[in-house]
């Protein structure tokens, strides 16, 4: 009997994660409530985003049995709305809004927004070039633990 594409490719909704290994169960409610094994969660780029309890994911399941499949992820529904629609490419990090990168095409800016940024260089360089650039602090803390050096002029207002 040949397969439909119905019995391959699903949507589904997520009732149990296994974070430690990168997999989810999916409940089918077209199926009678049925609900899968623990499947494997699709791993775009090595990224690590596991789906919570409740999203709606596509899952895509082999051609030759119903027990395996990869979920694939999230997808734009009316309770999952893409938050910026125009000219940018934005990559969420939490469930909130709290913490993603976003550039806008338009204006060419790139933005890191967390609630806490370290960076860490393991080489002990990092290099800031721009023509221009402003440092905006309420408070500002700095530990030189060798020497400093400064090319031009330095200004305190």
């Amino acid at each position: 009997m040949e397969k439909r594409s119905n019995d391959v490719i699903r949507i589904g909704t997520v009732s149990k994660i296994d974070k430690e290994n990168g997999m989810a169960e999916i409940i089918y409610h077209d199926r009678d409530d049925k609900v899968s094994d623990l499947l494997p969660c699709f791993a775009y780029h090595d990224e690590y985003k596991m789906p919570k309890v409740g999203d709606k994911v596509l899952v895509v399941h082999l051609s030759n049995g119903q027990e395996m499949g990869i979920v694939m992820g999230k997808y734009w529904n009316e309770k999952n709305k893409p938050i910026d629609k125009e000219d940018t490419y934005r990559q969420q990090f939490d469930y909130d809004g709290k913490a993603y990168v976003k550039y806008n095409e338009k204006t060419g800016e790139l933005l890191i927004k967390a609630p806490k940024i370290k960076i860490v260089a393991d080489e002990k360089l990092i290099e800031i070039e721009a023509p221009k650039y402003n440092i905006i602090a309420k408070d500002m803390q700095m530990d030189i633990k060798s020497n400093i050096s400064v090319a031009g002029s330095v200004s305190h207002q």
